[in-house]
């Protein structure tokens, strides 16, 4: 059984549209580095009587605070995990493990966690858990995220529900597909 949800913020969640693209680029630009859309876009990195809910991200608490609260979802996970606040970012699984520390979840094997980008699925791999799901609708496209590890692609986080109440939940981890 699944007793925690991992989900990622920014293009999984929060549909930032190009934004976040954009404020890579102008920032970058701002320090004459030269950056493509490509290159910026290959580094960016989803019926229970009760489901714990954790929200990561790779961006650092201030701003990843300031996007929940534009948003109006302070406090509608039961933990925020953030960049700054791990060891390694993803592809590393420390973003997950901290979201299963703070939500006393002890088994990897009852996490699921939902990703829009290959770091994303890398890092649900490298954590172990039960179910690793890519969705299409973010950064990364269908293609892209198929040839990384994952239990299931979905179009949209909102398909993540049915996932959770289906048979499909009960599947083991399969390896990389």
């Amino acid at each position: 059984m699944i007793e925690l949800v991992v989900f990622d913020m920014a293009g999984t969640t929060i549909d930032a549209g190009d934004d976040v693209a954009e404020v890579f680029r102008a920032t970058l630009a701002r320090w004459s580095v030269p950056v493509t859309g490509e290159q910026i876009a290959a580094v960016r990195g989803a019926s229970k009587r009760h489901i714990r809910i954790a929200l990561n991200s790779g961006f650092d608490r201030s701003v990843a605070g300031a996007v929940l609260e534009a948003v109006g979802w302070t406090g509608i996970a039961d933990a925020l995990v953030c960049g700054d606040e791990v060891p390694r970012g993803r592809p590393a699984p420390f973003l997950i493990f901290q979201a299963m520390q703070r939500t006393g979840v002890a088994s990897v094997h009852a996490v699921a966690n939902v990703g829009d980008t290959a770091l994303d699925l890398q890092a649900g791999f490298n954590a172990g858990v039960r179910m690793n799901v890519g969705v299409c609708s973010g950064a990364h496209p269908r293609a892209r995220l198929a040839v990384e590890p994952h239990t299931h692609l979905i179009e949209s986080v909102a398909d993540v529900a049915m996932l959770l109440t289906s048979r499909a939940a009960a599947k083991q981890p399969s390896e990389r597909r």
